[in-house]
């Protein structure tokens, strides 16, 4: 049997540029393809903090993470609120006035990332603690006055018996006041910026009372009177004891009694003790 003789195929040169640019076609769609199935690396930017808290006037930076860094990344900073807070171009935050504001740090591309800031005031407070605890609002000892202060710079002060005064005295450690009726006045500068003031009324009252008796009768006679008259005092005259034998036998609020009320048969020995209102007091005989 005889064998067929296979034919040729002859490609002539106008063929072969076309397969050559079929086939480089192909490739290029392949390789768009595979770049479009095979992400780039994301160019990203995050913040570490989703809320922060600042005083004002106090400044903040706050941390970022560059996902795949360019190697010099520009970023725009801006705030949703620059009464509340501002930020510059290098992500500075500065406290302005309490309140919360959105903070967004975005890359070029696009991407960005924003937290919530919250700007608070200075916790703020003035209080005075004296050296000794008054009674019915009067110190009968030389009182030092403390102040004790949070975030209160600059303290001045000054006092005045009468008239309002200006405080030019720099605070150290204490204020000292002795007998006579004060007014203290105090400023300073808190670290929100804004001036603080008080005034306040000490009453000191060092002296005792000072008192005459009167008798009108003799103590032996129930109807006999006797009588506490006491020299202005600056507190004022609170009440009297009264002793027989140095035993508390009775106690008035006036200075006027019946000696019915503290007398008793015999020999005894009688005197009143006359209390202040600053807790004072002074110690006087009665004669028989």
């Amino acid at each position: 049997m005889a064998r067929r003789k296979r034919k040729k195929i002859a490609i002539g040169r106008k063929e072969c540029i076309f397969i050559t640019l079929i086939v480089v076609i192909l490739g290029l769609i392949l390789l768009v393809v595979n770049r479009k199935t095979i992400k780039e690396p994301e160019y990203s930017v995050q913040f570490h903090e989703k809320e922060v808290e600042i005083y004002i006037g106090e400044q903040l930076r706050v941390g970022y993470t560059i996902t795949n860094s360019k190697g010099k990344d520009k970023l725009s900073w801006t705030t949703s609120n620059s009464n509340v807070a501002t930020v510059d171009s290098r992500g500075m935050i500065t406290g302005i006035s309490f309140g919360d504001v959105i903070i967004i740090v975005q890359l070029p591309n696009g991407s960005s990332s924003s937290l919530k800031l919250r700007v608070k005031s200075y916790p703020v407070y003035l209080r005075l603690k004296t050296s000794n605890e008054s009674i019915k609002g009067w110190y009968n000892q030389e009182t030092k006055v403390f102040i004790d202060s949070l975030n209160i710079e600059n303290i001045k002060y000054c006092v005045s018996k009468s008239d309002d005064c200006y405080p030019v005295t720099n605070y150290k450690d204490k204020i000292v006041l002795k007998d006579g009726i004060w007014n203290l006045y105090i400023t300073g500068l808190d670290k929100n910026g804004k001036t603080i003031t008080h005034h306040e009324n000490f009453r000191v009252d060092l002296i005792a009372p000072v008192c005459n008796i009167t008798r009108v009768g003799k103590l032996v006679e129930a109807t006999a009177t006797i009588e506490i008259i006491c020299d202005k005092d600056a507190s004022g005259v609170d009440k009297y004891e009264w002793y027989r034998d140095g035993k508390r036998v009775y106690m008035t609020y006036d200075g006027l009694i019946h000696t019915s009320e503290i007398y008793a048969d015999g020999k005894h020995k009688y005197s009143v003790k006359v209390y202040d209102l600053a807790g004072n007091s002074a110690t006087y005989s009665i004669d028989n």
